[in-house]
């Protein structure tokens, strides 16, 4: 999925072991798929042995649904990718946007966000994420964002994803996330 790859794009450019991973992956012959609840269902019905790269709400969720899952940690970081709310210029409602966001900031609304599977980002508001923020690598929205999707970047990554999954099963919808048709 859209997230999947970004997060793939970013270890591609900051893990120093990408490569061998890729071996490894590609050694595995993982199937792929469009999102990550289509991933929880199969790792859940028992054809598939693992999910790699859930998303931690997807995952914290299945957990507390299913009891023969379970969230295994890893010594490597967990990548944080920052959930961003705007407010249009042109918005028809500009000032119940602002209340919106405003109530997702407040303690009920992070409660409610953290009933969810969402860690809360105001410390008053009970435990953050299940890692210290030392086991954490955020993938920062600022002047290196726009490096890190740069096309050429994403066009060498796919050429090397593709050829570390070529025998693999390939859910059709890889296409269409990536927005290649081959």
């Amino acid at each position: 999925n859209g997230l999947g790859f970004l997060a793939l794009l970013y270890e591609s450019h900051h893990g120093a072991a990408f490569d061998a991973f890729m071996q490894v992956l590609a050694a595995c012959e993982p199937k792929m798929f469009g999102s990550n609840p289509a991933l929880v269902e199969e790792v859940a019905s028992g054809r598939a042995a693992l999910g790699y790269h859930v998303l931690g709400s997807y995952a914290s969720r299945a957990v507390r649904s299913n009891s023969s899952l379970a969230i295994a940690a890893t010594n490597a970081p967990s990548l944080a990718i920052s959930r961003v709310a705007l407010i249009s210029r042109r918005a028809p409602h500009p000032n119940a946007a602002g209340l919106f966001l405003d109530y997702l900031l407040s303690k009920d609304g992070q409660r409610h966000l953290s009933e969810a599977g969402f860690p809360p980002v105001r410390g008053d508001c009970g435990p953050a994420a299940s890692h210290s923020a030392n086991m954490t690598a955020p993938i920062r929205i600022d002047q290196g964002f726009e490096e890190l999707l740069d096309a050429r970047r994403r066009r060498k990554l796919l050429r090397q994803w593709r050829a570390a999954v070529a025998g693999s099963t390939t859910s059709p919808e890889i296409s269409t996330v990536t927005g290649d048709s081959r």
